[in-house]
C-alpha cells in the first residue's frame, strides 16, 4: 500500500458556507466545521516548502498553493466521512496496523534522508503520517466490507465496459482555441495544415498553437490537452476525437 500524500479520495461531500462571523467554514460535514483558517495555515506552510519553491519557478505560484488548499481541505473531509462511516460499520484501525503500512513506506526510500525530504516536499511532519496512514486503512477496510458480498460475472464485466467504453479510452489530443469571430483565421490554419506534408504537421501545429490559441494554458505548450477521456470535452470536440483514428 502506498502512501498517497493529500490524495483525493474517491467519495466525499462538501457543503460550502460561511460560518459564522469570526470564524469562517470551509466546509461542514455531518455537523462538523472544518475552518478556512486551518486551510490557509496549510497552504502558509507550503508555500515557505522547497518544494513549492521548486513548482513556483514557472510563475504559477497561486495557482500552485490554491491546488494543494483544495487537496488539503479534500483529506480533511475525507477524514471526517472515513472516520464516521468507520464507526457505524464497527471498524477499527490498530496502532500496530498503522506502523506496518508506515514501516512498508519508508522502505520506498533509499534512506531516512530521502524520506525526511519526501515529507518536507509535500509540507507535511512525519507526526502527521499516523491520521493519514490511518485514513487510508480505514478506506481499504470499507472497501472490502462493502465488496465482501458482492459477486460480478466475467460477462457482466464485459458487458459494462463495452457499453461505458468511452471512459476507459484516452485520447491525446492538442488544440489552436480562436475566438467565434475569427472563423476565417481558424479556417486558414486548417488550410496551412491540411496542406503540410503530415511528417511536419505535429510541429508546424505546435508552432502555430503558441502563435495564435487564445488558451492561455495549452497555447504555449503548442496546444498540447495532454491524455483524457472523450467525454471530458464539449460534446462537438469530444466527437470529433473520437472520429479521429488511432
Amino acid at each position: 500500500m502506498r502512501l498517497r500524500f493529500l490524495a483525493a479520495l474517491a467519495a466525499c461531500a462538501l457543503v460550502a458556507g460561511c460560518g459564522t462571523l469570526f470564524e469562517p467554514t470551509a466546509a461542514t460535514v455531518n455537523g462538523h466545521k472544518i475552518t478556512v483558517e486551518r486551510v490557509d495555515a496549510a497552504g502558509e506552510k507550503f508555500a515557505a516548502s522547497d518544494r513549492f519553491t521548486e513548482l513556483a519557478k514557472e510563475g504559477e505560484g497561486d495557482v500552485l498553493r490554491r491546488q494543494f488548499e483544495q487537496s488539503f481541505l479534500t483529506q480533511l473531509i475525507s477524514h471526517d466521512i472515513i472516520t464516521a462511516e468507520a464507526e457505524a460499520a464497527d471498524i477499527e484501525v490498530t496502532d500496530d496496523e498503522v506502523q506496518e503500512q508506515i514501516d512498508v513506506i519508508k522502505q520506498q526510500f533509499e534512506n531516512e534522508e530521502a524520506f525526511q525530504q519526501a515529507l518536507a516536499d509535500q509540507a507535511l511532519e512525519e507526526s502527521q503520517l499516523p491520521d493519514l496512514v490511518k485514513d487510508q486503512v480505514l478506506e481499504m477496510k470499507l472497501r472490502e466490507q462493502v465488496v465482501e458480498n458482492i459477486a460480478v460475472s466475467p460477462a457482466e464485466v464485459r458487458s459494462f465496459y463495452d457499453e461505458n467504453i468511452g471512459d476507459y479510452q484516452q485520447s491525446r489530443v492538442s488544440h489552436i482555441l480562436v475566438k467565434e469571430k475569427d472563423r476565417a483565421l481558424a479556417d486558414r490554419l486548417a488550410a496551412r495544415l491540411q496542406s503540410t506534408p503530415t511528417g511536419q504537421r505535429k510541429a508546424l501545429f505546435a508552432t502555430l498553437a503558441k502563435q495564435h490559441s487564445t488558451d492561455p494554458t495549452t497555447g504555449p505548450k503548442g496546444g498540447d490537452l495532454g491524455l483524457a477521456p472523450s467525454s471530458k470535452y464539449v460534446p462537438t470536440f469530444a466527437a470529433a476525437i473520437d472520429a479521429l483514428e488511432v
